[in-house]
């Protein structure tokens, strides 16, 4: 009998992780282009940043502030093919603070400056 509750306990507790990483997510997708800090996601998701970084990573195997800049980078491909907007005004717009930070990643990830 106890053994059942400590499976039950478990399965309660990961159901609850998958959750908070889901409305994490969910809020990442809806607000990219605002700043979110690891702190801002951590109250999202109910838990210390710390715990959040952890849960998170093992949730989707990746920390949450690559799979924002991810979203980010994402949003700035699709600007930049489908509007006029030069590359300083692209970078603003998803969200990023410094235009080489924003060159940086974009050239990493995507391969083209």
């Amino acid at each position: 009998m106890q053994n059942a509750n400590v499976l039950n306990c478990r399965a309660n507790t990961h159901a609850s992780r998958s959750r908070a990483v889901e409305r994490v997510i969910k809020l990442m997708r809806e607000k990219w282009d605002e700043p979110m800090t690891l702190q801002t996601l951590a109250d999202a998701a109910g838990l210390s940043p710390y715990h959040f970084n952890r849960v998170f990573r093992h949730a989707t195997g990746i920390p949450p502030c690559h799979f924002l800049a991810a979203i980010r980078l994402e949003a700035a491909k699709r600007l930049l093919l489908t509007t006029r907007f030069n590359v300083v005004d692209v970078c603003f717009e998803v969200g990023y603070g410094s235009l080489g930070t924003f060159t940086t990643r974009f050239t990493q990830v995507v391969g083209l400056p």
